[in-house]
């Protein structure tokens, strides 16, 4: 089925025909290119059929990165439609290494160690995304990453940076939300990077046009943690409530009012509570026993609930608190449905194991649990060995029923008094605290076997063993005790079994009737045990002396708990490049190993100036021990100190040895001309500072325009502190950069930390020729304004300034020649001058001179003079030049035009008076008779010429020899050669028939009409060339081809034998005599 939106229904009939549709039509969307996780947006991504991939839900916990550099997303567009995706910690959300024109929007990211990582991603653009708490580094990062688009953004709460483009150019960021983060935006080592409308308070390398930092400041962002009610209802103390307010906004809050409301009522309201810096939290106790005695009194047993709530309020609105303004929180009761007995008896026979379980528990609060209950034994009968108090503390997590068993591990024969104490409710719900009730623990053994002491091992170390004493009395007449033993099944390695005989007694087993012992019991824990709490059994062993046979009379249980001692190990810690020299990231790596598990990973970076900064290690692959840290925070130059420290999962805590690297020996500073400077000269002096701890080597000033590197040179330098100055003259108009490069003695090298922009606008010089300053001008209205222009950049035009306003302007303007503004003026006074502006929109204005016209009212037109071509002439040429000379009493310079078949072919502005001028016709004729003229105009009176008329003809004529000519290749027995030529032409001149021998011309004859015959005669023996030229009027003229003729006068003789050949058939010879 194809992409796109449905609808559908059933329609069903009855054997009646009745008929019904569903109450309704029901809609299906079909997308082949939505996805629903990161594995499936990959493949959509990577589907050269979906141009446009669409997230239809919220992602949440990815581990590592979830859209991972899809191969085939180039030119598509990723919409996640404002669903979320969640990261659990480390990778990136969106990662993109070597991807173009792209499109990502609508997309939450949230919880990765970067929102959005472009790599080496040019042309993309990133829209109107979210890129929040991401915890590790930044939201938005680009490295080597130019010619992107980041608009409606926002990024907030992220470790490191909201913004951060490393090594990325030519990028714009425009109406961005960047609040709350370590550093909102920040630009390292990246130029040609613009943008505007940004919100946020922290900047580093980033202004937005036309102002520092952003256009925008961020606003406090306000809200509320938690609510958390505080005291014991057991002990019937004052219910308290805490409520904790943090701003998790962009700068400081300003006061505020927070409220506190039970079931909707207000309980109280705080006002103007302090200001809250950025990140700052601030927690308000209220107190909720305003009309109660005591919190247990009204609660009870029925669960009465109530609800908490508080409400922030009072917040000047430039304070912007956009979200969480209230939290709810609930509190319900403890209810203890059940009551021990107040006499329990029971029988323990031998082989039990003495438990009494009639104890249940239900907890109906949503946030609190039970503070304790406890239940003793007391049994003053038997020996003082035994040790009979078990008490059971435990706290039952809300809501849950919670039963629980009370052990009583040794007693003896009879009965045992025992007392019950409950800290909680009684029966009726209402709180009690050592309610104390009688009972009694009935045992009757068959055997006499008393083993005892043996409770709980205590702790022992991951790795190490501990030891418990171990008491037993054998009380039997008949039996001896075999061994004793304990069993710890769930424990890892060796030690997991004790068999009796590794016992240390005082007496060895076996164990006589009637005897009292002591023992010592070891246990061993394997290195990688899991910590915790690991039940065992104990074994008694009953039988004869040294009989095989035995007998398991009874076990007992007991526990062992395991914690991790053993601290983590660190080895390989590196650090490179070494020296750094602020160019790049320096990346720290360590291995880390524990017997369980690595917490965390911290470096304790020490600065040159003593600064101390704890940084947080990532875990490259979770199947190894390399953690990193990518440090970039290189701005101070010097010795940088670092220690590694690892925390286990147990607060097992060690620490690396002491470290080092070194950051940039070198510190390059621009200084002038200052960042953005415009200069008017083309003369700069550059200046450089640069300090080192070792002794400095050279430096070298770099500028660029657009074309690449416009100057350089480098300079020699010593000492640890130089100044460096250039003097670079005559610089061309336009934009340029520059920074300088210095080297010390180590070969540490440093750039400044950004390179300047610097714009040369040096304006045209204009110089006014003519007319002269405070000139009269009398003979003429039409006056020409003559000028030169100079400047390092080529023209985009110049204008003639009148009386202050543009009269004329010219693009085409050549610098350093003459130009030149015409303009007929009326009498009058006149002020002018001539503004120039070059390509980079530098203006230049020259002089202003006066000028006064008064010329006398003209009342004679021009007079025209035609001269050629001549009246009634031919010419080949079909573009022919008019020529012509016009006369003016008044006028130093005319407007004349062309008029041909009257058409103007033609006009020249600035025709001189009495001076012979040439137009020439601007577009082709075709061949044929015109006639012409010339119009002219003085300013004030127009005339025209007499007509004349000319003939354009470009075709020659044709010419071809005709009958009786002799063809080519002839031989003639004759002296004459008779020559026939006909021309063809409306303009035929004349036609000249040639013959030529082998040197020279022998005769020629010209005729005027056509067809020519001239009989060529008188030839003596020999070879002849003939040919014909035709001539027509305009000049063209064209040849037959030439032809070979050979006279012979004796090839009479052959003929007369050929003769006699067709009479008398084969004739070999004939005697010819003359007479």
């Amino acid at each position: 089925m194809p992409n796109g939106n449905y609808e559908w229904n059933c329609l069903a009939y009855d054997s009646a025909d009745n008929l019904n549709w569903g109450d309704d039509n029901w809609s299906l969307t079909v997308d082949h290119c939505a996805c629903l996780n990161c594995t499936e947006c990959i493949q959509k991504l990577n589907n050269p059929a979906c141009s446009i991939v669409y997230l239809n839900t919220d992602i949440t916990n990815h581990p590592g990165t979830c859209i991972n550099n899809p191969e085939n997303f180039t030119n598509k567009t990723f919409d996640c439609q404002g669903y979320m995706i969640d990261g659990s910690g480390s990778g990136s959300g969106i990662y993109l290494d070597g991807k173009e024109n792209n499109t990502i929007r609508n997309c939450v990211i949230t919880g990765f160690g970067y929102g959005f990582y472009l790599n080496n991603s040019d042309s993309n653009d990133l829209i109107n995304n979210t890129a929040n708490s991401n915890n590790n580094y930044d939201g938005f990062y680009l490295y080597y990453s130019d010619s992107n688009n980041l608009i409606n953004n926002t990024a907030k709460r992220n470790n490191r940076y909201g913004f951060y483009l490393y090594y990325s150019d030519t990028n714009t960021l425009n109406g961005n939300l960047v609040c709350a983060n370590e550093k909102d935006i920040r630009v390292r080592k990246a130029t040609g990077n613009t943008g505007d409308n940004n919100t946020c308070q922290q900047t580093q390398g980033w202004n937005d046009e036309g102002t520092t930092g952003c256009t925008y400041e961020c606003t406090a962002d306000l809200t509320i943690l938690e609510i958390v009610p505080i005291g014991s209802l057991i002990e019937c103390e004052n219910m308290t409530v805490n409520a904790t307010v943090k701003n998790v906004g962009g700068r400081d809050a300003n006061n505020y009012d927070l409220s506190l409301y039970k079931n909707d009522n207000l309980v109280e309201i705080r006002t103007n509570l302090p200001s809250l810096a950025i990140g700052a939290t601030h927690t308000e106790t209220y107190a909720l026993n305003d009309s109660y005695t005591c919190a247990c009194d009204i609660w009870g047993h029925t669960g009465l609930n109530f609800n908490l709530k508080a409400s922030i309020t009072g917040v000047a609105p430039e304070e912007g608190i956009t979200e969480n303004n209230n939290k709810t929180g609930a509190v319900a009761l403890v209810n203890i449905l059940e009551i021990i007995p107040e006499e329990t008896t029971i029988t323990v026979s031998t082989n039990a194991t003495y438990i009494i379980q009639p104890h249940q528990i239900i907890n109906n609060s949503d946030i609190m649990g039970i503070e304790n209950i406890s239940i003793e034994y007391i049994n003053d009968t038997l020996p003082a060995s035994c040790t009979n108090i078990t008490p059971d503390f435990f706290s039952a997590i809300p809501p849950s029923n919670f039963n629980f068993t009370v052990n009583i591990p040794c007693l003896s024969n009879g009965t045992s008094n025992g007392t019950k104490v409950t800290s909680g409710f009684d029966e009726n719900g209402f709180c009690v605290e050592n309610d104390t009730k009688p009972v009694q623990v009935t045992k009757n053994e068959s055997a006499a076997v008393v083993v005892c002491g043996i409770v709980d091992f205590g702790t022992i170390c991951t790795g190490q063993g501990n030891s418990t004493n171990i008491k037993i009395k054998n009380g039997d007449s008949t039996y001896y005790v075999q061994n004793v033993s304990y069993e710890f099944p769930d424990l890892a390695d060796n030690g997991n079994t004790i068999p009796g005989d590794q016992m240390n007694a005082s007496t060895p087993l076996p164990i006589p009737p009637g005897t009292n012992i002591t023992s010592v019991i070891n246990i061993t824990i394997a290195l990688n045990q899991t910590p915790g709490t690991y039940n065992g059994t104990g074994d008694v062993t009953i039988g004869f002396n040294n009989s095989p046979q035995t007998l398991i009379l009874f076990s007992l249980p007991t526990q062992v708990t395991v914690y991790d001692c053993v601290p983590p190990t660190i080895i390989n810690v590196t650090d490179y490049p070494d020296p750094q020299n602020m160019t790049g990231i320096l990346n720290i790596t360590a291995n880390v190993s524990d017997n369980i598990e690595v917490s965390t990973v911290l470096v304790e970076i020490t600065y040159p100036d003593g600064t101390i900064i704890n940084y947080t290690m990532t875990k490259t692959l979770p199947e190894d021990g390399i953690w990193y840290l990518e440090f970039d925070d290189t701005d101070l130059q010097g010795i940088y100190n670092y220690t590694v420290y690892v925390n286990d999962t147990s607060n097992n805590i060690v620490n690396s040895l002491k470290y080092n690297f070194t950051i940039g020996m070198l510190n390059v500073a621009l200084d002038s001309p200052g960042n953005g400077s415009t200069d008017t000269d083309g003369n700069i002096t550059f200046t450089c500072n640069v300090t080192g701890v070792n002794q400095l080597k050279n430096i070298t000033l770099y500028t660029w325009n657009s074309t690449g590197v416009y100057y350089t040179n480098t300079t020699n330098i010593s000492g640890t502190s130089n100044q460096s100055i250039w003097n670079v003259t005559e610089i061309q108009d336009g934009n340029y950069t520059w920074n300088c490069l210095a080297y010390d003695s180590a070969d540490d090298y440093d750039w400044g930390d950004a390179n300047w922009s610097l714009n040369i606008a040096v304006p045209p010089t204009v110089t006014l020729i003519s007319p002269p300053n405070n000139t009269l001008e009398t003979s003429n209205n039409t006056i020409v304004f003559r000028y030169n222009v100079t400047d390092s950049s080529d023209m985009a035009n110049c204008s003639l300034i009148i009386n202050n306003a543009v009269e004329k302007t010219d693009d085409t303007i050549t610098k350093d020649v003459e130009q030149n503004f015409t303009k007929t003026l009326s009498n009058g006074n006149y002020n002018w001058s001539v503004n120039c502006t070059d390509v980079y929109g530098n203006e230049g204005s020259s002089e202003v001179r006066n000028l006064s016209v008064n010329v006398a009212a003209d009342v004679t037109p021009p007079i025209i003079y035609l001269m050629s071509p001549a009246n009634d002439s031919k010419t080949t040429d079909n573009t022919p030049d008019f020529t012509f000379n016009a006369t003016d009493d008044a006028a130093t310079q005319m407007n004349c035009t062309l008029y041909i078949n009257g058409t103007a072919y033609g006009t020249n502005n600035s025709v001189q008076n009495n001076t012979e001028t040439t137009i020439t016709a601007n577009s082709t004729l075709d061949d044929g008779t015109y006639s012409w003229w010339i119009n002219c105009s003085d300013g004030s009176l127009t005339n025209i010429s007499e007509t004349w008329s000319f003939t354009t003809d470009t075709i020659p004529p044709t010419i071809n020899f005709t009958s009786p000519t002799p063809q080519n290749n002839s031989n003639l027995p004759q002296n004459y050669i008779p020559a026939n030529a006909t021309a063809q032409d409306p303009n035929l001149a004349n036609i000249t028939i040639y013959l030529y021998n082998s040197t020279d011309l022998v005769t020629s004859n010209t005729s005027s009409t056509s067809p020519f015959f001239w009989n060529i005669t008188g030839l003596s023996d020999g070879t002849y060339y003939l040919n014909a030229t035709a001539n027509d009027t305009a000049g063209n003229k064209n040849s037959t081809e030439t032809r070979n003729h050979i006279v012979c006068l004796g090839l009479n003789g052959g003929r007369i034998l050929q003769k006699y050949k067709r009479h008398f058939g084969n004739v070999k010879s004939i005697k010819l005599e003359s007479d």
